[in-house]
């Protein structure tokens, strides 16, 4: 018996975008769930969006205001968290009134992204430009094999 799976030279292919649109609805619903407890605990989110393309993942995170400086990147296992951090100090002085004012305000937002397998860490790619951080995920190289099936 002639198996044409055997001379496919990519493998073993599985179309994921089925669950790569439950995972988006998924992350549309908890985040819009929670935009009204946002401002009772002084928490925000930011915006993100990952697409998928031929060779990569692109996760793109909208971060206008901050610095490349205030943000973080770390990579744990399947996870991708995308974290902000904006520490602001003010001092106000009437001389006049012998009055002085100091404020501090602290911001932290994070975000993290799961990717459906374990994210390489020497060959992921980020950039920052313009309030827009870009990441770029290598998919794994597949390794599906097919077994032939003996009748007895």
């Amino acid at each position: 018996m002639d198996d044409k799976r055997n001379q496919n030279p990519r493998g073993f292919q599985v179309d994921m975008s089925p669950l790569h649109d439950m995972m988006k609805r998924m992350d549309s619903f908890f985040q819009d769930s929670f935009k009204p407890f946002h401002n009772i605990m002084n928490t925000k989110s930011f915006w993100v969006h990952v697409r998928e393309e031929k060779t990569d993942f692109i996760i793109e995170a909208e971060l206008p205001g901050f610095s490349l400086k205030q943000i973080e990147i770390e990579i744990v296992e399947s996870k991708v968290f995308i974290r902000a951090k904006n520490n602001t100090q003010e001092l106000q002085q009437d001389i006049h009134n012998n009055h002085s004012l100091h404020k501090h305000a602290a911001e932290r937002l994070e975000r993290v992204v799961t990717l459906p397998f374990i994210i390489p860490k020497k060959t992921t790619q980020a950039s920052f430009h313009e309030g827009l951080l870009t990441i770029t995920v290598p998919k794994p190289k597949s390794s599906g094999t097919f077994l032939n099936i003996n009748e007895k």
